[in-house]
C-alpha cells in the first residue's frame, strides 16, 4: 500500500484503500494499492478491480448492502484472498446492523504503529 501523488498513475494501476489514520496522528491519509504496471494489468484482475471499486461506490454512497455484495462477489473472482475487500465486507455488515450512514468518509483507525 502506499499514498500517493496524481503522477504516480501515469506509471501504475492502483485501487484506492481509503483514508487511514495511524495511531498518534489526527490527520488520515488517502492510501492505494498498487495493482500493476500501467498497461499490463490482465482482463481478470481489471474485473475483480471493476468490482471492487463498485463496492467501494455503493460504500461511500451509505448503500451497504450492496456494497457488501460487490466485495464479497470481489473476493469470489480473486485467486488469492482479498483481504481488503473481505475487510469492507465486515464494516457493511457494522454499517448496515446500525441503520445510520456514516457523516462524511469513513476512516480506517489503525490502532498500533
Amino acid at each position: 500500500y502506499f499514498a500517493a501523488a496524481a503522477p504516480v498513475y501515469s506509471f501504475v494501476e492502483a485501487r484506492d484503500v481509503g483514508l487511514i489514520r495511524v495511531k498518534g496522528k489526527t490527520q488520515a491519509v488517502r492510501i492505494y494499492e498498487v495493482i500493476g504496471e500501467k498497461g499490463k494489468v490482465g482482463e481478470e484482475d481489471r474485473a475483480w478491480v471493476d468490482l471492487y471499486n463498485r463496492g467501494l461506490s455503493e460504500f461511500r454512497a451509505s448503500r451497504y448492502l450492496e456494497a457488501r455484495d460487490r466485495f464479497d462477489e470481489t473476493t469470489r473472482r480473486r485467486v488469492k484472498p482479498d483481504k481488503l475487500a473481505q475487510m469492507y465486507v465486515e464494516i457493511c455488515k457494522e454499517l448496515s446492523e446500525a441503520k445510520s450512514p456514516l457523516s462524511g468518509e469513513y476512516v480506517h483507525e489503525l490502532k498500533t504503529k
